[in-house]
C-alpha cells in the first residue's frame, strides 16, 4: 500500500499537473475549453502513473463531477472551472464574476447555474464513491488591466475557503501558447477538503444559498 501524502503537497502536486496541461495544450483557444482542459488533465495524469476519470456520476443525481483521481493514493474527486476574466472584462464586465460567485452575490445578468460557487454546493450535497479528498480547481487568467485577486478573495471569504478543514494552493505562470505574443498569464488555484469534514463546513454557509 502506497503512502498517502499531505494535502499540502497534494494541491502542489494538482498544480504541477495542470502547469503540464498547459506546456503541452493550448486550452484556452478550443471550443468548449473547460471540457478540453479537463480531457488533457486526466491525461496528464494517467501518463504520469496514476489513475483519473472524467465525468464520474454522483451516486445519487444525474449530476456528474468533472474529475476523479487517485494521486499517490488519494482519492479526489474535483470540480474544474475554467475562467478567462482577461476576455470577460473586456466585454462583459460582470460575466467572469458571475462565474466565480453566483449566488453568493446578486447579479443583473440571468442567474449562472454552473458557477465555481454552485460546484462547492454539488460537491457538499451529493456523494461520490469512497472519496479521500473533495476540492475545486479554477483556472483563470489576469494581465496588467484586470486582476483575479479580488475577486478569489471575495470567494474564499464568503464560502470560508480560506480556512480549515480547506486546504489552498496557488500558482500564477505566464501561459506557454500566448503569453510571449503579448497575451495574459494563468492563475491555478486548488482547494481541498477532507471527505469527511465537508458536512460539517456545509453546515456553516449553506445559508449562503439559501438552504
Amino acid at each position: 500500500m502506497r503512502s498517502q501524502p499531505p494535502v499540502s503537497s497534494l494541491t502542489e502536486r494538482i498544480l504541477d499537473l495542470v502547469q503540464a496541461v498547459d506546456r503541452g495544450h493550448d486550452f484556452t483557444n478550443v471550443n468548449r475549453a473547460e471540457k478540453y482542459f479537463s480531457d488533457c488533465l486526466r491525461d496528464v495524469i494517467v501518463h504520469g502513473g496514476d489513475t483519473a476519470h472524467r465525468e464520474v456520476a454522483y451516486l445519487d443525481s444525474q449530476k456528474h463531477c468533472d474529475l476523479f483521481a487517485d494521486i499517490g493514493g488519494q482519492r479526489c474527486y474535483l470540480e474544474v472551472k475554467l475562467l478567462f476574466p482577461t476576455y470577460w472584462a473586456s466585454r462583459w464586465p460582470a460575466r467572469g464574476r458571475q462565474r466565480l460567485l453566483d449566488p453568493l452575490e446578486s447579479f443583473t445578468l440571468p442567474p449562472e447555474s454552473h458557477s465555481a460557487a454552485r460546484d462547492l454546493a454539488k460537491l457538499a450535497t451529493h456523494r461520490l464513491d469512497r472519496p479521500d479528498q473533495l476540492g475545486i480547481l479554477i483556472v483563470s487568467s489576469h494581465d496588467a488591466h484586470y486582476d483575479t485577486d479580488h475577486d478569489f478573495a471575495t470567494l474564499a471569504s464568503l464560502t470560508r475557503l480560506d480556512q480549515p478543514p480547506w486546504v489552498q494552493a496557488v500558482r500564477r505562470f505566464p501561459n506557454t501558447h500566448w503569453h510571449a505574443k503579448g497575451g495574459y498569464q494563468l492563475d491555478a488555484r486548488i482547494w481541498l477538503c477532507p471527505a469527511d469534514r465537508l458536512a460539517g463546513w456545509w453546515e456553516t454557509v449553506k445559508h449562503l444559498y439559501g438552504t
